[in-house]
């Protein structure tokens, strides 16, 4: 059988026990997970504004390695391409990566490393509040293992290629295990490209950052017609430093969860977005950041734009638990709004139960200021390169904010062209 609903999770997980029989407590639990809280539907509050109706409604096929797939260039030294939610050696660039960095498959680190595996999986990520990722812990066939030992320096950035291949609309399951070991750093760079197949790709990663490490990551999201549920489970330690950056460029559905718990004192995370919407195009960024211990930093930038017909969500969750003394956090989450017939859905939010914090956030949307297209007029700019330039100016906030220039390079490669095409195609329709 290799038809897939969703919905008929029970009877599909019966059938599907002995083709996927690792972890198979894991996965039971996950299964129960998803029994008791269900998919989410138009009263679970934290999808109120975004709609799985479809993706519920259609049969998917299982996905398979063997897909083709036409790979984008990429100039990166280190380059892992998995092709539907399988890691592909042949398409990889992995024989530099340097000693103390370990990169396989995750079925291949069930074999080799499966004490760290054991460690990681199901640790970080909360079923209770993304029954998504239950679903995931419940089907994942194989996925991505990375692990940096302890005092690593990864000087060039490591770029990970999700491809989907061509063929009948697939469900991709991929599950994510990283670690950055103590003192180690790691910029990593993970790249979604969509086929026009009608895909359906439910990703989960689970990352811990160690003592005083660093962890850099980007992920840039450009799926066209199919649709991303994306999870991001973070916990970081003493004096470590993690800072994200989600860069969607469009598809017909991109959901994105990220989840930071800043679990020991010193931790810090930066957490900025870009996100572009046009016709029928629906991108929703939700964040939570939890600070659990005392003297942690937290900070979130997040700048929408919206085309014609396109549709954004921001919900950001601060909370500062009881052990949260000395916290400093701020959110903002600003749109830009380039036709009229765009909605977007906000709601920054901030929980306090700490009584020594120095907390804020705040959100605003808003069109481009005519006073500023007028000036720019007077002085000899054409109209499709004046709205451009205030929208790279608006939008390219996020990726000056990258603390890594190689990353910064390759994040700007794709985004100003997506910018100028999104500000003429406004300008024209």
């Amino acid at each position: 059988m290799n038809a897939f609903a969703i919905p008929d999770f029970e009877r599909q997980f019966d059938v599907r026990r002995e083709q996927a029989p690792a972890f198979p407590d894991y996965r039971q639990k996950s299964l129960d997970d998803l029994r008791q809280q269900g998919l989410p539907g138009a009263k679970t509050e934290d999808w109120k504004y975004t709609s799985v109706r479809e993706v519920l409604g259609e049969t998917f096929v299982e996905a398979t390695p063997a897909a083709p797939v036409a790979v984008p260039e990429c100039a990166a030294r280190h380059l892992a391409v998995m092709v539907n939610g399988y890691l592909n050696t042949d398409l990889s660039r992995l024989e530099d990566l340097p000693e103390g960095v370990t990169l396989c498959s995750l079925a291949a680190a069930r074999d080799n490393h499966r004490d760290q595996v054991d460690a990681m999986l199901g640790r970080v990520v909360r079923h209770d509040r993304h029954p998504f990722a239950a679903l995931n812990g419940a089907f994942f066939r194989d996925g991505l293992f990375l692990d940096v030992a302890p005092g690593t320096q990864v000087q060039e950035p490591l770029v990970v290629l999700w491809l989907s291949g061509a063929g009948d609309a697939a469900l991709i399951q991929p599950r994510v295990l990283v670690r950055v070991g103590e003192g180690a750093e790691l910029a990593l760079m993970e790249q979604h490209r969509g086929s026009a197949a009608g895909h359906f790709t439910n990703q989960v990663s689970e990352i811990l950052v160690g003592d005083n490490a660093g962890l850099t990551q980007v992920q840039l999201q450009d799926t066209g017609k199919e649709q991303l549920v994306c999870g991001t489970h973070v916990r970081c330690s003493r004096d470590s430093r993690y800072r994200a950056q989600t860069i969607d460029l469009g598809g017909k559905l991109i959901r994105n969860d990220l989840a930071i718990s800043l679990d020991q004192p010193g931790a810090e995370a930066d957490a900025d977005g870009v996100f572009l919407a046009g016709r029928d195009q629906h991108v929703d960024n939700h964040l939570r950041v939890d600070h659990r211990a005392p003297n942690c930093d937290s900070s979130a930038l997040y700048k929408g734009l919206l085309g014609g017909g396109g549709r954004g969500v921001f919900n950001g969750k601060l909370i500062v638990h009881p052990e949260g003394q000395k916290t400093r956090a701020e959110q903002t989450n600003h749109n830009l709004l380039l036709a009229r017939d765009v909605e977007i859905d906000t709601k920054p939010e901030l929980e306090i139960y700490a009584d020594d914090v120095k907390c804020s956030h705040g959100s605003t949307s808003g069109e481009l200021d005519p006073d500023q297209l007028f000036y720019l007029r007077s002085r000899g700019i054409d109209s499709p390169e004046a709205r451009a330039l205030l929208v790279r100016s608006f939008a390219l906030e996020i990726s000056e904010r990258m603390n890594h220039s190689r990353l910064r390079d390759l994040v700007g490669e794709q985004l100003e062209p997506a910018l100028d095409r999104l500000a003429r195609n406004e300008l024209e329709g």
